[in-house]
């Protein structure tokens, strides 16, 4: 009986995440809420985690979730949409309001196989800026020890 409430409480937990990493995400281009927030790449990458996948200049793709208490995180996939370890890798993101209002933050890498990614919090004065706002922008770049690529995305909430 133990290991069943053990396991609907991490399934119930689970479940709560993927709503919320689904919450935030928009079209940019019509303006709409995207509850779904599944955006495929030309590559027909599509996100794992609920977030949104970004198109990076170099070998990976990244998708970025940002909870809705602030939490944002990284995932990076290789070209064949297998998730990449996060050893020997920096990442950054950059967020912007389209005010001007900007962040920029170092992630820190955790996790293994699948879970593998990078994760920092937003600044509470900017989380709340970027739901004032009703929009962001975010640059993701990458460093790795055969170069760096970067990535961008805009995102209306």
């Amino acid at each position: 009986m133990r290991i069943l409430r053990e396991w609907m409480s991490r399934a119930a937990l689970v479940g709560l995440l993927v709503v919320l990493a689904g919450c935030g995400g928009g079209d940019s281009t019509s303006g709409e809420t995207d509850h779904s927030s599944a955006t495929a790449t030309a590559s027909g990458l599509e996100p794992n985690h609920g977030g949104r996948i970004v198109e990076l200049s170099g070998d990976f793709d990244a998708e970025l979730v940002v909870m809705e208490g602030g939490m944002a995180f990284v995932y990076l996939y290789d070209p064949d949409g297998k998730p990449v370890p996060y050893e020997g890798k920096q990442v950054w993101l950059k967020v912007m309001t389209p005010d001007g209002k900007t962040q920029e933050l170092e992630l820190e890498g955790m996790g293994t196989g699948a879970g593998a990614h990078f994760m920092t919090p937003l600044d509470g004065e900017m989380l709340n800026h970027v739901l004032e706002e009703g929009a962001y922008s975010a640059d993701i770049t990458v460093e790795t020890d055969t170069g760096t690529q970067n990535g961008n995305i805009d995102i209306e909430l």
